[in-house]
């Protein structure tokens, strides 16, 4: 329109829309950048299909909730419920092992706390010798809001699940973590849990008998959106009031009864998520549901859609390839607090338990 604003703007100068070029250094490329890729050896025969999946302990069983509160990633104390046919059966607050002969006054103090709560005070070594170890025999679930940072504060040590070495650098898929004890004089490790990583999402869990279960995911695949434990509360319609305390591990009224609350809170979260989950006419775990992708191909399957090599075993496999090209995305990210780190892609499969190891 004539004699409108819009009329009167100067057209945009090109120089606007110039590209910046950034000056980058030659010493900070990575040169080389490894992508798995599953080739299919000639002449080897197909072996017959794989095993039948064994059945995941159901939620009207045992399920062991737990939660952590750390001092620079250290365990200081943490909380756990254990219930029974979704019944509590018993609940506690732990401490790390050491905490009464390093630091008495803390361990005093934390035990006092918990005489006012009204709550059980038990040690790291009576989670593992009631929930751990009872969880991977008996065939429990052991649950919790993202679940491998708890699992590797309770650990006393861990090792590579899985890795490799090309030129010289080193890709690990996932962790063992492992739980010393001494038997006959001797110190042993053995490994309560070994986490695998598929890919940004797909974790799996190898815990003997027993069934994981990370709430995080699972609510990330009902949502498409990531969580905090709050966050995923008032999505699931389950009340999250202001927490007690803070984060920070200190040994303290309000951090112990927030700590308590949290894995109520998550434990609650389990029953709504459940709920939900079942909803769905679909033959999946909730301990699998870990994407969208995951409840999609359960669909799939409910449908009776075959996978196109089993409809058509003579269809080129090249296009296959192509296909697959346009699902996959790259991605890498730093989620650094304090200070801007340079971070390089290590590694299109298998970079977040690349970057845990690299931090030691």
């Amino acid at each position: 329109m004539i004699g409108s604003k819009h009329a009167e703007e100067p057209a945009p100068s090109l120089a606007a829309f110039d590209p910046v070029i950034p000056e980058i250094s030659r010493h900070s490329v990575c040169r080389n950048v490894f992508a798995r890729a599953y080739a299919e050896p000639v002449g080897r025969t197909r072996h017959g299909g794989r095993e039948e999946p064994r059945a995941l302990p159901s939620l009207d069983s045992f399920v062991l909730v737990f939660d952590t509160e750390t001092v620079e990633h250290r365990l200081t104390f943490g909380a756990v419920e254990l219930y029974e046919k979704r019944r509590l059966k018993t609940r506690a607050v732990f401490y790390r092992d050491d905490l009464r002969s390093a630091d008495p006054a803390e361990y005093e103090r934390l035990k006092e706390i918990c005489r006012t709560l009204d709550v059980k005070l038990v040690s790291r070594e009576w989670l593992f010798q009631y929930g751990i170890w009872p969880a991977r025999d008996d065939g429990w679930t052991v649950t919790g809001f993202n679940l491998p940072y708890d699992f590797s504060r309770i650990a006393d040590s861990f090792e590579p699940a899985t890795k490799t070495g090309r030129l010289g650098s080193r890709f690990c898929n996932g962790f063992s973590f492992a739980k010393h004890f001494t038997v006959n004089g001797t110190l042993q490790a053995p490994i309560f849990v070994r986490i695998k990583r598929d890919d940004r999402h797909h974790v799996r869990y190898d815990m003997k008998n027993a069934c994981v279960l990370d709430l995080a995911p699972g609510v990330f695949a009902h949502t498409d959106r990531n969580h905090s434990l709050a966050s995923a509360c008032r999505a699931f319609g389950v009340s999250f009031e202001d927490r007690p305390g803070a984060h920070s591990g200190e040994i303290t009224p309000e951090n112990v009864a927030g700590c308590l609350y949290d894995v109520d809170r998550t434990s609650a979260l389990l029953w709504a998520l459940d709920a939900e989950h079942r909803k769905h006419p679909i033959a999946l775990h909730l301990s699998k549901a870990q994407s969208g992708a995951s409840i999609a191909k359960a669909y799939l399957d409910a449908l009776g859609v075959r996978p196109r090599l089993d409809v058509q075993p003579d269809f080129p496999k090249p296009y296959l390839g192509y296909a697959a090209q346009t699902y996959y995305g790259g991605r890498v990210e730093a989620r650094i607090v304090k200070t801007p780190l340079p971070c390089v892609y290590l590694d299109n499969l298998s970079m977040y338990a690349t970057v845990f190891a690299l931090l030691g």
